[in-house]
């Protein structure tokens, strides 16, 4: 293998990558600061293992949700949302390793990132030496569980089944096909049963950049995704909307996940 570090622009781009064939391990890197993620990325690609880059967090849960991942750094201090929280949404789907990357100096940050499911923690700056053997050691002791067994596949929302990886709801009524965000933010909602999430929060998780809060993209996404539950079976007032709050799926019927 090649040694040489790509040009960064090349790094970046595999962000959209499917996992690696062969036995080429693929670690995901979510690190706001784009000189260190590319230091990170040169680093893997010459020990041989393939970088995930990511720049939201709505990029790793999508790598998680399709298995693209052998292992996750996370940096704590992201632009975009909390390592911490993402860590938390991470292990509610899979038991991927994950290795926090924390410039914080206190021990506080580093314990509450390992409390939130996090495997090992390097911090900043980065000796490469360690990160590696870190790595090598969270890999080992994963190598017995098999990551995706753990790994959330659907949901069973009553009478009407979610399959995430084929992004659809099947029921007694019929089938529908969800777009990627669209299954993405009724994923959101399906974690958090009975409790309300902000429309502000989720639209900057998912819609990123694109995000406009003048405009009703989210009320757009979230008016589809009721039909097409409806259309399967679900029952109408499942996903309610908390007036000048978010929206809310509400527990009338037995939510169970699907492992």
């Amino acid at each position: 293998m090649n040694s040489t570090a790509p040009h960064p622009g090349h790094l970046e781009a595999t962000a959209g990558s499917t996992r690696p064939p062969g036995n080429t391990l693929a670690i995901g890197v979510i690190e706001d600061d784009p000189s260190v993620r590319e230091a990170v990325c040169r680093h893997l690609l010459s020990s041989g293992l393939k970088p995930m880059p990511c720049t939201q967090s709505l990029q790793v849960l999508d790598h998680v949700v399709a298995n693209r991942l052998d292992l996750l750094l996370v940096d704590i201090g992201l632009g975009d949302e909390n390592g911490i929280d993402l860590i938390r949404k991470v292990r509610m789907i899979s038991a991927l390793p994950i290795i926090i990357i924390s410039g914080h100096g206190d021990s506080k940050t580093v314990v509450e990132g390992l409390n939130a499911g996090a495997d090992d923690y390097q911090r900043k700056p980065i000796a490469f030496d360690e990160l590696a053997a870190r790595i090598s050691s969270v890999l080992r002791r994963h190598q017995t569980a098999d990551s995706t067994d753990n790994a959330v596949k659907g949901y069973v929302i009553g009478p009407v089944r979610v399959d995430l990886r084929t992004r659809t709801a099947s029921g007694a009524r019929g089938n529908s096909d969800f777009t990627e965000l669209e299954m993405q933010i009724l994923c959101r909602l399906l974690q958090r049963p009975g409790k309300t999430i902000s429309r502000d929060s989720l639209s900057r998780e998912l819609l990123g950049a694109n995000w406009d809060p003048n405009t009703r993209a989210l009320d757009v996404h979230m008016t589809r995704i009721r039909k097409k539950l409806s259309a399967a079976g679900a029952p109408d007032k499942l996903i309610m909307t908390r007036r000048n709050l978010g929206y809310e799926l509400h527990p009338i019927v037995e939510i169970t996940a699907q492992r």
